[in-house]
């Protein structure tokens, strides 16, 4: 059913699994943790989804997110920069640190990159 939709090359990465066929049982044994899989992807994990602890996650997403934008960072489009040693990077923070808190100095200002007619939606020509 899916195989028209796929090109050969991606079709011939794609392991196709059934649940009622041993052989495919035990690729998806092989694969994943059958217990914390959904029953609903052939798992042992019965507890399907729960929309409550979903929506507190968005909240908290949604918190981050307009704490961000309203920090004054000119831009939502930031890359992480990655320290070789353990050493502080000056801010008090190892480089080290799993989850290090992203400031607005962490953001590159992409107006500085840009031509001065892009920059704050100036068109030339106008």
């Amino acid at each position: 059913m899916v195989r028209p939709f796929l090109e050969t090359k991606t079709y011939q990465k794609v392991k196709f699994v059934y649940s009622n066929d041993a052989v495919s049982q035990k690729k998806m044994e092989e694969l994943f943790d059958m217990d914390t899989l959904e029953s609903s992807f052939g798992g042992r994990n019965s507890t399907g989804f729960n929309y409550e602890t979903y929506a507190k996650q968005m909240m908290e997403d949604d918190k981050k997110m307009a704490n961000f934008i309203n920090s004054g960072c000119s831009s939502l489009h930031f890359q992480p920069s990655f320290v070789a040693s353990e050493a502080s990077d000056g801010s008090g923070i190892a480089s080290s640190q799993e989850n290090p808190p992203v400031s607005c100095k962490d953001v590159p200002k992409i107006e500085a990159d840009m031509p001065k007619e892009m920059q704050k939606g100036r068109v030339s020509g106008e």
